[in-house]
């Protein structure tokens, strides 16, 4: 509590983000969103002058980055120069440097002393998303894509030792260097595709009669995909597996749910923090 310091957490989340299927949810959920259409409402018409203001790359920025805050968890974003009514860029200040807890910005990680950006002049361009003690859903995420990643690990070990067959060369010659010669043989086999033995030597190829195995592992990686969509979109019918259309539609109405939500609450960030 005197020390608050997030950089193991977010070393982990960027973990998490390595794994295809979380970014793909992700980026699915965001999409929806980041792409809909908007207008500005003045009383109960819509104000296309200040609709169109809003219809530039910072804009798009700013979105992204709000929607990313509920994945990681609170954000602090800064805005640049405004510039005939538009900033020239909007960022996300390093989510490592800043302690929300204290309302600071260090210079390098594990400094307990910085910049107190919300006070004035710092939080003029400022705007913070989402509360100080949010850790994001990728907290909940990153056990789930460590289990994956470490079924995937065992299925590659399991892999190297039983996905080809085991070469045994049965020989009754002693001599060291004659050993030594049919070892460097069988080694490179698989590459040669030929043996020269004498003709009391035998080689043997022993095949894994265990052939499903590879379910063990496969089963863990798609469990842990299916608790990953449910996480991000609240269901598994729209990405992760094929289904009857109707089950299909509910799944889909489900994950809408999800982003008619996120929609909202977006809304509610624009009206009540960025507008001001």
């Amino acid at each position: 509590p005197e020390r608050p310091d997030r950089s193991d957490l977010y070393a982990l989340y960027q973990l998490a983000m390595s794994d295809a299927h979380l970014s793909s949810q992700l980026n699915s959920r965001k999409i929806k969103t980041t792409g809909a259409p908007f207008s500005i409402m003045k009383g109960d018409t819509t104000s296309k002058d200040l609709t169109e203001l809003l219809k530039r790359p910072w804009f798009g920025d700013f979105m992204n980055l709000a929607l990313d805050s509920i994945f990681y968890g609170y954000a602090l974003i800064e805005f640049g120069e405004l510039i005939e009514g538009h900033f020239q860029s909007v960022h996300l200040i390093d989510r490592n440097l800043v302690i929300p807890e204290k309302g600071l910005v260090v210079a390098k990680v594990g400094d307990d002393k910085g910049i107190p950006y919300r006070d004035a002049p710092f939080n003029t361009y400022l705007i913070e998303i989402g509360s100080p003690l949010d850790l994001g859903l990728l907290k909940d995420a990153v056990p789930e894509v460590i289990w994956k990643r470490n079924a995937r690990s065992d299925w590659s070990v399991r892999s190297e030792k039983f996905g080809m067959p085991v070469v045994v060369v049965r020989t009754a010659s002693t001599d060291a260097r004659e050993l030594d010669a049919k070892e460097a043989m069988a080694s490179n086999i698989g590459s040669n595709g030929y043996a020269i033995l004498h003709i009391d030597d035998h080689i043997e190829f022993h095949e894994s009669h265990n052939t499903d195995a590879y379910q063990v592992y496969l089963e863990q990686a798609r469990f842990c995909d299916e608790q990953l969509s449910k996480l991000i979109l609240g269901q598994t019918g729209v990405s992760d597996k094929k289904s009857f259309v109707g089950a299909a539609e509910v799944h889909e109405r489900m994950m809408n749910e999800y982003i008619e939500r996120d929609m909202r609450w977006l809304e509610n960030v624009i009206n009540y923090q960025l507008f001001p």
